[in-house]
């Protein structure tokens, strides 16, 4: 019985001293995980503005493709290639989009 409860006092120091060691390694992640935290802010916010003014101009460009599609001649060949770049991009927005999202 005396031998179990050294056996059991030995484990419980083991457990302590793993514990204190546990807890000074998360207290030395504690500014650098600040530091992620902070950052990934500010590319959140980075990703907000850049989403909103990429909205801007797809929908600009979006315009000139529909008036050169709907025009006669090359231009017609030209705002259908335009539609097709604005489709790619809009495929953009949306990726950058779901990124920030995750954020």
């Amino acid at each position: 019985m005396e031998e179990e409860n050294t056996r059991s006092m030995e484990e419980i120091k083991l457990l302590a001293g793993l514990f204190q060691n546990i807890l000074q390694n998360c207290k030395n992640l504690h500014p650098v995980v600040g530091e992620f935290i902070v950052q990934t802010s500010k590319l959140e916010s980075q990703l907000r503005g850049i989403t909103k003014t990429l909205a801007g101009v797809l929908d600009t460009f979006q315009a000139i493709a529909v008036r050169a599609s709907s025009s006669n001649g090359s231009c017609k060949d030209i705002g259908e290639c335009l539609s097709q770049v604005y489709v790619h991009n809009k495929a953009l927005e949306t990726h950058i989009n779901n990124i920030n999202n995750a954020l």
